[in-house]
């Protein structure tokens, strides 16, 4: 593991290896591109497996015990 996190220090080096110019903005896009289908699929085998549900009565996602 490198510091900075997860190979976050590896993935800000690649990025800018292109030689591009990133503001935060643009960093930050490609850097966090694919969390929203990660985060969905982690919810989705949670709740397959009995250990998270959506709460429609509370707007969100909550412990299933």
């Amino acid at each position: 593991m490198t510091p900075g996190g997860e190979g976050l220090e590896d993935r800000v080096l690649q990025t800018l290896s292109d030689g591009g110019h990133y503001d935060w903005d643009e960093l930050l896009t490609e850097l966090t591109d694919d969390i929203e289908a990660r985060l969905d699929e982690t919810l989705q085998d949670l709740q397959s497996r009995g250990q998270v549900r959506y709460s429609g009565r509370h707007g969100g996602y909550v412990l299933d015990r």
